[in-house]
């Protein structure tokens, strides 16, 4: 193997590492049951249902960074 295949492969291995980090995310079932219950709200609904709105009131517009 010589440098240039070297160099190449590197580039190519990044590439690769790049596209599955913008693949969408969303957690498991099993993921959100080890997770406290403001997170159903922020993950599984929308910002305006009503389990949203509540955990705002408790926690503030900045729960989302709890």
């Amino acid at each position: 193997m010589n440098w240039n295949q070297l160099g190449w492969g590197i580039v190519m291995g990044m590439l690769s590492a790049h596209a599955n980090a913008v693949e969408p995310w969303a957690p498991t079932d099993s993921e959100m049951a080890s997770l406290p219950p403001y997170c159903m709200a922020r993950f599984k609904s929308g910002q305006d249902s009503p389990e949203y709105k509540m955990w705002e009131g408790k926690l503030g517009k900045d729960f989302l960074h709890t």
